[in-house]
């Protein structure tokens, strides 16, 4: 199926360079969005500060809390920070995850990464599932005198995904097939693609139909192929940042109709289904079906024959610097 998608490695998921890790929105990273819980307090802010210099952790989260949101008393981002570090060296995990993020943004004071490390450590050796995963972000992109680590990143992405967060689960299942951090294992990437695709992780659902597509860590199964291709082609792509593919349902897409377009096992071919859904994709802008929709037209494969439309969307692919548009213009000037 000379065609077919996902034709080599993609680009990391999480480079710097895409702007996906640090982000004022932070969507689906979910970077640390454990923070700052609303407070009303029921007693007076000097009770409370009472209660907090006799060592109360909790009381020290809320007062941390209130004073980095300016909740009761005048915002004092330095005085927050002492409250939280009392508390989060106590072992409150919610301090620990506030400095963390205090720290890594730079929110009140300069920004410092090594800190950032710390509370995150320390959050996440008590088990909670988001501060893993925020460690191992900073170990697989390496960052301000962190270095780059796919061992420790790998290791901190399992124990997250292992407590059930979807993004890790993607991100481990994305390290297995790829071998980063350790050797390619196709059923371990197989398994955590499956579990964070139930979970709604779109770049993993488009992974679990290509594994069953190419038979990689699961039975090649055409028919099962088909059906969660076609799950991610109809879903709009809800994730914020997905790894490696820039629109992944258009990948779908493109990848159903060259199923379709040239028919294998016991899937039949079927041009109408084929023209469908490289319309859809060509429409979301890639280039592999603006290609094969201007083939479809050329040649009047079901679609009625116009040469018009046809260079229309192959000048687009070629335009885009896909290599069979550019063969194809240069074999068929119009």
């Amino acid at each position: 199926m000379g065609n077919f998608s996902d034709r080599e490695k993609p680009n990391n998921p999480n480079d710097q360079n895409n702007n996906s890790f640090i982000s004022d929105e932070l969507p689906s990273f979910n970077f640390l969005d454990v923070i700052f819980h609303e407070t009303t307090p029921v007693q007076t802010f000097s009770n409370l500060y009472a209660k907090a210099e006799q060592g109360d952790s909790d009381v020290q989260v809320m007062l941390g809390v209130m004073y980095f949101n300016g909740d009761g008393v005048k915002q004092n981002i330095p005085e927050a920070i002492k409250w939280f570090e009392k508390a989060a060296e106590k072992g409150e995990m919610d301090a620990q995850i506030n400095l963390a993020k205090i720290y890594f943004l730079g929110q009140g004071v300069e920004r410092d990464i090594l800190n950032a490390e710390k509370w995150f450590f320390k959050a996440a050796i008590q088990g909670d599932k988001k501060s893993q995963y925020n460690l191992a972000l900073l170990y697989y992109n390496g960052e301000d005198g962190i270095p780059q680590n796919h061992v420790e990143a790998r290791n901190w992405f399992a124990k997250s995904a292992e407590n059930g967060y979807a993004d890790a689960q993607e991100m481990l299942g994305y390290m297995y097939y790829y071998g980063e951090g350790g050797e390619i294992d196709f059923k371990e990437a197989f398994n955590w693609f499956e579990k964070a695709a139930e979970q709604g992780k779109t770049y993993a659902q488009f992974k679990r139909a290509w594994m069953c597509y190419e038979g990689e860590g699961v039975e090649k199964d055409l028919q099962r192929a088909v059906d969660l291709f076609t799950l991610v082609a109809k879903n709009e792509q809800t994730d914020k940042i997905v790894p490696a593919i820039e629109n992944v349902q258009a990948e779908a897409q493109c990848n159903l109709a060259d199923i379709y377009y040239f028919g294998e096992g016991n899937i039949e071919k079927n041009l109408d289904r084929a023209f469908y859904w490289y319309k859809k994709s060509a429409e979301q802008g890639n280039e592999m079906a603006q290609f094969m929709l201007g083939k479809m037209y050329y040649y009047g494969e079901g679609v009625e024959e116009n040469r018009t439309i046809a260079f229309m969307w192959i000048n687009e692919s070629a335009d885009a610097l896909f290599p069979d548009a550019l063969v194809f213009l240069d074999e068929h000037p119009n």
